[in-house]
């Protein structure tokens, strides 16, 4: 007769467990969002590094910023 007792308890440890197993996947879920946005920023400002070093290369020697069509002209 304590059957219906024990049973809403199993139920809601049941629904427990997966709310704490979707919890865990969501944490999991914006930890590697986070890294994969850190990941992205660290490669964009190398690129931008890498933008500027050519921009200066070719303030500095303005020829160097010809098509081969241009030189041969």
């Amino acid at each position: 007769m304590n059957t219906n007792s024990t049973k809403p308890a199993s139920n809601d440890s049941i629904v427990d467990a997966v709310f704490d197993v979707g919890t865990t996947w969501a944490e999991h879920g914006l930890v590697v969002g986070r890294l994969a946005l850190e990941a992205s920023a660290k490669t964009l400002q190398s690129t931008a590094k890498l933008l500027d070093r050519v921009r200066e290369a070719v303030a500095r020697n303005p020829a160097s910023a010809e098509t081969p069509e241009e030189k041969a002209a």
